[in-house]
């Protein structure tokens, strides 16, 4: 993921800060995709993409160039769905169809799963698309170096318990 944020910005940026007779200064927004693996932290997985878009962000500043990300967290896609199938085995045996990758996306995120605890809903790919068009538009002109997690809230319990079981409430510290 860090090869292509790095690639985005070392493209765009130049495009961005060319001025032609069109357009007589440099300007523009660079919206990235990240993870809300990226914002929980684990053992086995380092992010920088945080680190790189306030790095970018700043230096950029000067050319008028905004860097932001989305880090989604499950969204409602053939990849999570097809995620059931290669548990299972299957997923080389035969073509996948848009109601056997429903059925699987239901048996994983539905029963008991992420859409149980998780405010009741996974996000569509659209939701997540028109983040990225209001980041890139200039009605964000004022966000800039900042990873935008759009989780439906995932993030706020603790990694994991959130999807295998209702929360449970801490007892009072004192």
């Amino acid at each position: 993921m860090q090869r292509s944020f790095f690639l985005a910005l070392k493209y765009g940026s130049q495009a961005m800060s060319t001025t032609s007779n069109d357009k007589n200064s440099a300007r523009g927004s660079i919206v990235v995709t990240g993870s809300m693996a990226g914002v929980s932290g684990a053992v086995s997985d380092i992010s920088y993409l945080a680190g790189m878009i306030k790095s970018a962000s700043v230096q950029l500043s000067a050319s008028n160039i905004r860097v932001n990300a989305i880090s989604p967290g499950f969204v409602r896609t053939s990849i999570a769905a097809t995620s059931g199938s290669t548990v299972s085995g299957n997923a080389f045996d035969e073509k996948l169809t848009k109601d056997m990758a429903e059925n699987v996306f239901e048996s994983i995120m539905g029963n008991g799963g992420v859409e149980t605890y998780y405010h009741d809903r996974i996000p569509e790919p659209v939701e997540i698309a028109n983040l990225g068009v209001f980041l890139a538009s200039d009605l964000a002109a004022s966000v800039n170096a900042q990873n935008i997690v759009a989780d439906s809230g995932k993030t706020a319990a603790a990694f994991g318990e959130s999807i295998i079981q209702p929360i449970k409430p801490m007892k009072p510290l004192i």
